[in-house]
Parts: C-alpha cells; structure tokens; sequence
C-alpha cells in the first residue's frame, strides 16, 4: 500500500560572484535557478557553464542546475553527468551531494546514494530533504530499522510531511512494529494524504474489508488496517 516515492532534489540558489568572475546576465542566473520550463533552465545553465570565466563554485552551480532540469525530463544519464560535475567541482555544498545522491538512486546504485547522503548531512546537518532520501535507499536495502530513524527525524521537523508518514508506516510494518505503522497510515489518513477510499478499496480486495462494510470514516476501516497490518503488510 505504499505509493511510488520521488526523491526529493533541490536548485541550488544564486551564488555570490567573485570580483574577478563575470557574472552572467540576471536572466540567465534567474532562469537556471528557478525556470519551471526544464529546457529554458538546460539552456540559461549551459550558456552559464560555456562562459569561460565561470570556474569552480560557479561552474558547480550552472551544472547542479542543469542535472535538476535534465532529471525533471527524465534524461538520466545527463543528470548524473552533471551532478558528478557539480560535486567534483565543489565537494562541500550538502545539496549537490544530495542530488548526485538521488541519481545514484535511480540506477538503483543504493549504498553510493548512501554515501552522498552522509556527505550531505555531515555537511549540513538536520538536511531534511537528505534525510528523506536517505531513508528511502535504507528502505531499499531492507534496513527498516534505519529507514524508520530517517523519516522520523524529517517528521520531526516536518509532521505533516505525508510520504514520510507512510514510508514510516511500511518500515514500522516489515520491522515488526505493528502498532506503530497502523498509527502512522491512521495520521497520513487523517492528514488526507493517503485516500480513505483507496485504503478502503484495498483492504477490500485483499479481503480485511467486508464488501459491504461501511468505510465513510477511518474508524470504520481502523480495525481491518490494523489487521491487514499484523498480517505483515501483504
């Protein structure tokens, strides 16, 4: 019952130019940090990263941007390019480990991601959005125990954060804490962020929901999540 995740990746804001540096344009700084028109952000931060005097942090910056974009439009292996380049080119900024990170995730490469992402919380620690991530490849390898550890701390900081609550909720379960996994999908269900309707409809065709059973509440369905749960989350 638990919804396909995305990794949760971050642009990396205007920087501080170097006197030495020649910025580009405001627009083009503007549009490879912030576009929502992938391949517009692709060209501002390539016309960044073709600019001769952009070097080190700068460079790094144009390319983090770029790997967003290109991982928005599903082009993987550009992503990971240039998020490889970005880290290489600055080795301290937490976000650009944190997405180069999440592109070794998607080459289900889940113990490099994990690398990535101790960088990132070693370097900025209490990262959020890192911790997150973190979670999910800990999930991935079967490290319940850890993956719970993560999302709680994105919780605490964050506890309406509703795919936090239900990946807690499937560790909880294949760690063997029942009773905290059913707390967590009836918080998730009381936040709306998993659909009393969908939760019903499963429970009932797996067969923890009588057919006919009324299911307008969460109380109505509590006793069957609770039972579905203490069968292992099947």
């Amino acid at each position: 019952m638990r919804k396909a995740l995305l990794l949760r990746a971050a642009s990396i804001g205007a920087v501080c130019f170097a006197v030495t540096a020649t910025p580009a344009p405001a627009n083009t700084q503007d549009e490879c940090t912030q576009s929502d028109d992938w391949w517009l952000r692709i060209k501002a931060c390539t016309a960044a990263i073709e600019s001769p005097r952009w070097t080190g942090a700068l460079a790094a910056w144009a390319y983090s941007n770029r790997a967003v974009a290109h991982a928005a439009l599903g082009n993987a292996l550009e992503a990971f390019d240039d998020h490889r380049k970005a880290v290489s080119l600055n080795p301290n900024d937490p976000i650009a480990r944190n997405n180069k990170g999440n592109s070794h995730a998607d080459f289900r490469e889940f113990r490099r991601a994990l690398a990535e992402y101790d960088s990132a919380i070693r370097l900025r620690p209490g990262y959020v959005n890192a911790h997150y991530n973190r979670a999910n490849a800990h999930f991935a390898l079967e490290d319940f125990a850890a993956a719970i550890d993560d999302f709680s701390v994105v919780l605490k900081d964050r506890p309406d954060d509703g795919d936090a609550l239900t990946g807690r909720a499937e560790a909880r379960c294949l760690a063997g804490d029942f009773e905290g996994s059913v707390g967590d999908r009836l918080d998730a269900l009381r936040l709306g962020t998993l659909a009393l309707d969908d939760t019903a409809a499963y429970l009932r065709e797996t067969g923890y929901l009588r057919q006919d059973a009324e299911a307008e509440a969460i109380d109505a369905i509590a006793p069957a999540l609770a039972a579905w749960t203490e069968a292992g989350c099947p």
